[in-house]
């Protein structure tokens, strides 16, 4: 198989100061990629994260700059994209990873511990698709990973601001991928499993060894180049393991009566939930036709 690399493209990491932004940094660069390294943060000595990181990709041969801008305010973002496109020209692939946590009970959660979140994760993913949209749209050409995560699916105790904005993620993913038919642009999601600063004290040290953010990078990366032709899909990876994410829906019950009541629901609520045989739903036309399927048998009847 011909070797996968983004020679004389450009790509857009946020979050990339360190952990899995930064391994995602680097493999695009060891491929040939111009890595634009976008942190806010700072190391103990007091040096900015992106800094070092762009610094050790240009030591090891590759090309990288740092922008310290925030992903959680719309002029920042623009000033991403003006600031690399004044650099480079053009944005072939964004990975949005930057994120935060401020985990707190839900009836200790404050309204700015809330939008704190959603700001990085869920606004940010807006602001920088809006951003960038226009930009792909002139290439004719682009790549968009957004990094959520399984809390949004399965949910995390203290963490109902981090679920909603990673879900939130989802939701906008699978509406945006609608605007793309017929333009060479994708968009998809990874939801990693790796020890970084953020997670590192919620896994059992025993399995850090385990769950390095360099594998994870693979997928997000191969989201992002040219062999990637398809939308709106999620994908689990972690610890050597890559799996896609789906919503499937039950066959279900369909009842022909004209009305239904609380008590054919609650006789029939076995048969609804049986998730043996499910169908994987790709998209609202197609749960769209499922719900339509028993529309038309009652015309056809």
């Amino acid at each position: 198989m011909k070797e996968t690399d983004f020679k004389n493209q450009v790509v857009v990491v946020t979050g990339a100061g360190q952990g899995l932004g930064r391994a995602y940094a680097e493999l695009f660069a060891s491929r040939g990629a111009a890595v634009v390294v976008n942190d806010t943060g700072f190391g103990e000595d007091g040096q900015a994260l992106a800094d070092k990181v762009a610094e050790f990709i240009r030591a090891s041969g590759g090309e990288a700059v740092s922008i310290k801008e925030s992903v959680a305010e719309r002029d920042s973002v623009k000033r991403i994209v003006e600031g690399t496109l004044q650099r480079y020209g053009r944005i072939d692939a964004l990975v949005h990873n930057a994120g935060i946590v401020r985990d707190r009970p839900i009836l200790e959660m404050s309204d700015e511990a809330f939008n704190n979140v959603l700001n990085v994760h869920l606004y940010g993913s807006f602001y920088l698709l809006q951003e960038i949209h226009p930009v792909m749209c002139r290439q004719d050409y682009g790549r968009i990973v957004l990094i959520t995560s399984s809390a949004a699916l399965h949910g995390v105790a203290t963490q109902t601001n981090y679920a909603a904005a990673k879900a939130g993620i989802f939701g906008l993913v699978q509406a945006y991928k609608e605007e793309l038919s017929g333009r060479n642009i994708q968009c998809n999601m990874v939801a990693p499993l790796a020890v970084t600063q953020m997670t590192s004290e919620s896994i059992n040290p025993d399995f850090h060894k385990f769950l390095k953010p360099e594998k994870v990078a693979p997928m997000v990366a191969y989201l992002c180049s040219k062999e990637c032709t398809f939308s709106g899909c999620l994908y689990a990876a972690g610890a050597g393991y890559y799996g896609r994410i789906g919503i499937f829906w039950s066959n279900g019950v369909y009842f022909s009566n004209d009305t239904v009541s609380i008590e054919d629901i609650a006789e029939n609520l076995e048969k609804i939930s049986d998730m043996k045989n499910s169908t994987h739903i790709s998209s609202s036309i197609h749960s769209a036709r499922k719900f339509m399927r028993n529309v038309f048998k009652q015309i056809n009847s």
